[in-house]
């Protein structure tokens, strides 16, 4: 019986799988765990496969983490591609970035002489007295 990780089926390319040693993202991305193939083997029994131009299993990169994975999508901006495993990783790379306070504006924000803010309130704080968050 193979584990299914949020209902997903674990998969592994056949060359990592031939490793002694393995490495996973841990928690946020951030962490790096390492263990013996063989201890990761036993309780997941990964689905191991060919993952190339070639394959049955296709994974794409993330190009914001790097993550490969089977279930990436893409956002096409300005003519242009991207590939992402996650909208927060979506977010990090497109979405503009208020000019006050430097969060990241995912609703329509405000646009004032030529720059992003996520508010009226940040807008005003740059000097922009027309504008309003409600008429």
């Amino acid at each position: 019986m193979s584990i299914r990780w949020r209902g997903l089926d674990v998969q592994v390319a056949a060359w990592l799988a031939e490793d002694e040693n393995i490495a996973l993202n841990a928690g946020d991305h951030t962490e790096l765990m390492g263990m013996a193939c063989r201890d990761f083997d036993r309780p997941v029994e990964p689905i191991v496969g060919r993952i190339s131009s070639t394959k049955e299993v296709t994974m794409a990169r993330c190009e914001t983490c790097g993550n490969e994975y089977d279930k990436a999508f893409q956002l096409s901006m300005a003519g242009t591609m991207h590939t992402f495993d996650s909208f927060e990783c979506a977010i990090q790379a497109l979405a503009p970035t208020c000019e006050h306070c430097g969060c990241r504006i995912l609703g329509h924000g405000v646009e004032a002489e030529g720059a992003m803010y996520c508010c009226a309130h940040c807008a005003s704080q740059k000097g922009v007295a027309a504008a309003r968050d409600r008429v």
